[in-house]
C-alpha cells in the first residue's frame, strides 16, 4: 500500500500537467469567424508568469466590402485591457486590419478575449444587404507564478528523484525483508535460549544451594582435617622421639651383646685356661716322687 501511494502522486501530477499543457497549447478558437464575412486571430503566449508584459496581436480581415460599426476588443482575467479598434469604418474585401496590445499580467488566472463586432456587407449575388453582430470570449493565455515548463522542469527532477528513491526503497525494501528474516531466526533463537536460560538458572540456583551445603560440609571436614592433622602431628612427634630412644636402645643393646660375646670369649679362655692349670697341677703333682 506504501509503495501505491507515490506511484498515485506520480499520476495526479501527471494529470494536472497534462492538463495544463493541453490548456497552454493553441486553441483552434485563437481564429475563425466573425459572422460570415469577418475573419479574425488572435496571437499571443500560450503561457506566461504573473508580472510580465506580454504582446497580444489581433488581426482582422474583411470576406466583403462592409461597413463596420463597430469592432472593439477586451482583455479580462488575468490581463486588464480594452481597445475599440474601429467605429463606422468602410473596409474593402481583403483589407487586413492589424492591432497590437502590450498588457502586464497581474494575477494567477487565464487571459481571456472578448472580441465584439458590428457591420453589414451587400451581396450582389444574391443582391441582400446582411447584418452581423458577433460577440464571443476566448482564452488566449494562462499567468502562473510557475510555468509548464519550470513545472515541468522540476516534475523531471522530482520523476528522477522518485526512480532513484524507488530503486533505493525496492533495494532496502529487499534488505529490510532479509533483515526481517533474520530478525525473526534470531527472535526464535533468543526464545530458545531464553527458555535455556531460564533452565540454567534453575540448575544454577540449585547448584548454589549444592554448593553452600558442600562448602558447609567442607568447612567442617577442614575443622575435622586441622584437628586430625594436629592430632596426627603430635603423634608423629611422639613417634619420632620414641624412635629416636628405640634406636639408642638398639645401639646400646648391640654394644652390650658386642661386650658380653667378648666377656663370654674371655671367660671360656679363662676356663679353658684355669682347666688347663688345674690339669696341669695335678699332673704334676702326680709325677712328683713321694719322700719318706
Amino acid at each position: 500500500m506504501k509503495g501505491k501511494i507515490p506511484l498515485l502522486l506520480f499520476a495526479m501530477v501527471a494529470l494536472i500537467l497534462a492538463q495544463m499543457h493541453a490548456t497552454a497549447s493553441p486553441l483552434e478558437a485563437n481564429q475563425g469567424w466573425i459572422g460570415y464575412g469577418l475573419y479574425f486571430s488572435v496571437e499571443a503566449p500560450k503561457e506566461a508568469k504573473v508580472g510580465e508584459f506580454i504582446t497580444v496581436v489581433f488581426k482582422f480581415q474583411a470576406k466583403y466590402d462592409m461597413h463596420i460599426t463597430q469592432l472593439s476588443v477586451l482583455l479580462s482575467g488575468a490581463a486588464d485591457y480594452s481597445r475599440t479598434i474601429i467605429i463606422d469604418a468602410d473596409l474593402k474585401k481583403d483589407t487586413l486590419i492589424i492591432d497590437t496590445a502590450i498588457v502586464k499580467l497581474t494575477s494567477e488566472n487565464v487571459t481571456y478575449c472578448s472580441i465584439k463586432a458590428e457591420y453589414n456587407y451587400y451581396d450582389f449575388y444574391l443582391g441582400i444587404r446582411y447584418y452581423e453582430y458577433g460577440d464571443l470570449t476566448i482564452d488566449i493565455t494562462w499567468a502562473r507564478y510557475t510555468t509548464y515548463d519550470e513545472l515541468l522542469a522540476k516534475y523531471n527532477d522530482l520523476k528522477t528523484k522518485y526512480d532513484q528513491l524507488l530503486v533505493n526503497y525496492t533495494k532496502l525494501k529487499t534488505e529490510y525483508d532479509e533483515l526481517l528474516a533474520k530478525y525473526n531466526d534470531l527472535t526464535a533463537s533468543y526464545d530458545s535460549l531464553k527458555s535455556e536460560h531460564a533452565g540454567l538458572k534453575n540448575d544454577y540456583v540449585k547448584l548454589q544451594g549444592d554448593y553452600k551445603s558442600l562448602n558447609s560440609s567442607y568447612t567442617s571436614l577442614q575443622a575435622d582435617y586441622n584437628s586430625l592433622k594436629a592430632s596426627r602431628d603430635s603423634l608423629q612427634a611422639s613417634y619420632n622421639s620414641l624412635q629416636a630412644k628405640y634406636n639408642d636402645l638398639e645401639s646400646k643393646y648391640k654394644a652390650n651383646i658386642d661386650e658380653l660375646g667378648t666377656t663370654r670369649n674371655l671367660m671360656y679362655v679363662f676356663i679353658i685356661t684355669t682347666i688347663a692349670f688345674i690339669g696341669t697341677t695335678v699332673y704334676i703333682a702326680m709325677k712328683k716322687p713321694k719322700t719318706t
